[in-house]
């Protein structure tokens, strides 16, 4: 399994930030390796943040997570990752609890926790949205919310949460 596992990490990091699909990776193994095998190659190097699972359940695709991502998202829950590649998905847009809820089927009280964590961490942030006051949208720390969000140039800065 161990060789498998490097394998797949060695296609999966050569692909870039798009990622590769589970067709892509068998494709380029030696033999035919089952995809039982795969799934579970697949499931060991995302609990040990090596590799996140892109785009939609339909067309899933795997991509390499960087080096200093890693060391940050080390010990999270797979409910945490789930919750932060959501957020991650949408950028600078940022996204609120309830869209959180509709793509992932997670209950209110998992994903609470789960930003929780987050944010405790620094990998998100919550930020107050000018077309509806009364939410807050989760985007990543790293990133600038976009100017549909944060009102653009007459945004006086005191709708960031820090």
């Amino acid at each position: 399994m161990g060789d498998l596992v490097e394998t797949i990490l060695g296609i999966i990091g050569s692909s870039g930030a798009v990622g590769v699909t589970d067709e892509d990776i068998n494709a380029a193994l030696p033999g035919d390796t089952d995809a039982v095998r795969r799934m579970e190659a697949y499931n060991s190097l995302i609990e040990r943040s090596f590799i996140q699972l892109m785009g939609d359940m339909a067309n899933p695709r795997y991509a390499k997570v960087a080096q200093e991502d890693a060391v940050k998202m080390k010990g999270l829950s797979t409910t945490d990752m789930l919750v932060f590649q959501t957020i991650q998905h949408r950028e600078r847009m940022g996204v609120w609890t309830r869209e959180i809820k509709n793509q992932t089927g997670l209950p209110q009280a998992k994903i609470s926790k789960s930003i929780k964590q987050l944010e405790e961490r620094g990998l998100i942030k919550a930020i107050k949205s000018v077309q509806n006051a009364s939410r807050k949208v989760y985007i990543l720390s790293s990133l600038e919310p976009a100017k549909e969000i944060t009102g653009g140039p007459w945004d006086g800065g005191d709708q960031q949460k820090n």
